[in-house]
């Protein structure tokens, strides 16, 4: 019995192994293919197709295979010209209809992965009336790391996203885009049409989306986050450089979000550590969020979503300069820089709001019904909170320099901010609360004198003094009158409410 059972262990153990050494096998493109495609024809589940540097003319799909896609690039010891230097070009495609450069789909997820490369001229992928993913285009799941996503365009009559990179899937995928570059590209729809998030489209999905630069993607036509689209998505977007993205709305429906934007987040949602600046969508259409844009149409009250440690600075839109909160609750606002954004009409800094029946009637995301819930804070967890933030030096044509509220019926609550230096053509240099808005205001650095508007504040303890801000505008001088003047939580009506 011992020596058969010796046996049979011996032969697990070398099944084991050979399964192992199977999984390890790595194919050289142009060394054993002389392309791309090729390589990944002779691939197997786990294993990667290695590629040398060179410029490969063609158009990929995984196929569905559980796959890694790489140059030569190696993030231990990295040197970026692997990535410059091994460029995938889909400028020619076989097929106009299928002509993203990278597709992974057909069974896609984390264990397809696409490393190290520079992925230009995709032009999208048609489903239906929908044109997406220029560069990259995935459904089901998959890993992003170290490439350049650069000069992809996506032009469609009706709809379109992701010139950059469409990421696409259900409640159980997952999506990991890490250390890219995605850049210059170009997303354009007829004007009665929404483009969606030229830099990233992310629909439906766990994502963790960090340490990118999304930089200088342009849309036109009818633009939803230009940066970034993100719909029914939860996890993490961290560590992420937003700046230069554009967007000209030529329609006259409403747009929302230069660096991006975010709708019906499901739970959990953590947008951290972001430095997002210089995004612009233009000012003379209806145009929300130069730096991020949040929105809920309904049923999704009780997601909770955080949004701290940003940069939002030198942003521009219609309303809502730096961040554009509509019919949100259960959101925490915390510990961001909100400085030097600019806009038309309401909120240079911070615009929040109840979204009126002219928003229920558009189509606010792909394929969204919109409920009629009139009172999200009815069966919301918590109020929007903002705390611990330094708006400083926004400024509006019109209502609300730093705050403008149009939350009928509806509170917020703001305590340890800095609000000041603000500056509105009209009212509220600091804050603007509309008729019927109320918020709680508590040791806040805010001249409570520059709050306009008819609506109504409670509150006490702020203070009225220089901030004494570093250069940064997040470090205080260490003779700063603001240190040790907030508090660690604040009570309203039963519900605690603390500082980070």
């Amino acid at each position: 019995m011992k020596t058969k059972s010796l046996f049979f262990s011996v032969l697990s153990v070398l099944i084991c192994l050979s399964t192992i050494s199977m999984a390890q096998i790595t194919i050289h493109v142009p060394g054993e293919y002389s392309t791309i495609q090729a390589g990944i024809d002779a691939a197997a589940d786990g294993d990667t197709v290695l590629v040398e540097t060179g410029i490969y003319e063609e158009n990929i799909n995984f196929n569905g295979k559980a796959i890694t896609v790489k140059s030569y690039y190696d993030p231990v010891t990295p040197d970026s010209s692997y990535i410059y230097n091994t460029i995938i070009d889909g400028g020619n495609p076989i097929d106009s209809t299928r002509a993203s450069v990278v597709t992974m789909e057909d069974g896609a997820d984390t264990n397809c992965v696409i490393q190290g490369f520079t992925i230009r001229n995709g032009t999208g992928s048609k489903y239906g009336n929908f044109l997406l993913g220029g560069g990259i285009n995935c459904y089901g799941g998959g890993k992003i790391l170290n490439n350049r996503i650069i000069n992809n365009t996506v032009e469609n009559d009706e709809w379109a996203g992701g010139a950059g990179i469409c990421a696409e899937g259900f409640t159980s995928s997952h999506f990991i885009i890490r250390d890219n570059i995605i850049e210059n590209n170009n997303l354009r729809t007829d004007s009665t049409y929404m483009a969606y998030g030229c830099g990233i489209f992310a629909y439906e999905s766990h994502l963790i989306i960090e340490n990118n630069v999304i930089k200088s993607n342009h849309t036109e036509g009818r633009p939803y986050g230009v940066g970034l689209f993100l719909e029914k998505c939860y996890g993490s977007v961290k560590n992420n450089t937003i700046i230069n993205n554009t967007g000209n709305n030529t329609s006259g429906g409403r747009s929302r979000g230069a660096g991006f934007y975010i709708v019906n987040h499901r739970p959990d949602l953590n947008i951290c550590n972001n430095t997002i600046t210089n995004n612009h969508l233009n000012q003379t259409t209806n145009t929300y969020g130069g730096g991020i844009q949040v929105l809920n149409t309904g049923g999704f009250e009780n997601n909770d979503i955080l949004i701290d440690g940003n940069i939002i600075r030198d942003n521009s839109s219609k309303s809502g300069g730096g961040l554009s909160l509509i019919e949100i609750y259960n959101i925490t606002v915390s510990n961001n820089v909100i400085k030097s954004n600019g806009v038309y009409s309401y909120g240079g800094g911070v615009l929040l709001q109840d979204y009126n029946k002219e928003d229920r009637d558009e189509c606010i995301g792909i394929g969204t019904s919109i409920n009629s819930n009139d009172k999200l804070k009815r069966s919301a967890s918590f109020l929007p909170v903002l705390v611990n933030n330094t708006i400083i030096s926004n400024s509006v044509n019109y209502y609300g320099g730093g705050i403008c509220s149009f939350m009928n019926d509806n509170e917020f609550i703001a305590f340890n901010n800095i609000i000041y230096a603000n500056d509105a053509g009209t009212d509220g240099d600091e804050m603007y609360l509309y008729s019927n808005c109320t918020a709680n205001l508590s040791y806040n650095d805010i001249d409570e004198t520059k709050i306009g508007g008819s609506g109504t504040w409670t509150g006490d303890h702020n203070i009225l003094v220089p901030p004494g801000l570093q250069a940064d505008s997040i470090h205080l001088f260490e003779s700063s009158l603001c240190i040790d003047m907030g508090t660690d939580s604040l009570e309203l009506e039963g519900t605690w409410y603390f500082a980070p």
